[in-house]
Order: C-alpha cells, then structure tokens, then sequence
C-alpha cells in the first residue's frame, strides 16, 4: 500500500539524516500548476497539517486540518526555531522531489490555489 511504503521510506529517510520528528504521512496530493507542488498531509503529535509546497521554493503555506483551516508555522507545530524549520523544510523538499512521480492524487488548480485549497479541507475533514 502506497501510504505504509511512503512512511517506511519517511522514517529511513529521516533515520538517514539523524532527525527524529515524529510524524505520520496520512496524504500526498500533486497540485497541477506551472511548477512541481504537492500537498503533503501529515499527523504530528496528534493533529493534522496540510503543508503546500513547490519543490525548490523557500515558502510554504501550512495549515492545521480542521474547521478554520488557520495557517501555522512549521515553528509552531513543531516547537523549533526558525533555523530548525528551514533545515525541516529543505528535509520535506529533498524527500518530496524524490517521490513527487509516486503521489497517486492530483488536484486541479485551474480555479486558483486557493480554491483547490478549500476543496481539500472539505474533502479531508
């Protein structure tokens, strides 16, 4: 099953690079625009993020998955700094763009991000 492979090769993966942030990949989506953007859906101390991110790019938009769907920090949700969430981030990226051909899910961004945006939270929750 494809979620029980990403998260074996999630926990190498991090295992590899001496990190141990917990955290579960619940969903992967692709984001048809211009460029290579996924959604990664993850659980992480108990709750559920959505993180937007193109490959390569140093911005991300991150959002806790529940009814008011509020944007938050990797610095937030994971208790670090600012240099710790940029070192996560590139960490997400770098495992990202090698499996970005596996994600299984795509959806249209035709109407604007974030209208494909709100059309996950309502499937998701």
């Amino acid at each position: 099953m494809y979620l029980d492979k990403i998260n074996r090769q999630w926990s190498a993966y991090m295992k590899a690079n001496d990190r141990n942030e917990k955290l579960q990949i619940t969903n992967t989506t692709k984001l048809n625009l211009n460029r290579r953007q996924y959604m990664l859906e993850f659980v992480h101390n108990g709750l559920r993020y959505h993180l937007y991110h193109a490959l390569n790019e140093p911005v991300y938009d991150m959002r806790r998955l529940q009814e008011g769907y509020e944007n938050i920090s990797l610095e937030e949700a994971f208790g670090i700094t600012q240099r710790e969430a940029a070192v996560l981030l590139s960490l997400f990226n770098d495992f990202m763009r090698q499996h970005y051909d596996e994600i299984q899910t795509s959806v249209d961004c035709g109407e604007g991000m974030e209208r494909a945006m709100e059309a996950i939270r309502k499937a998701r929750l």
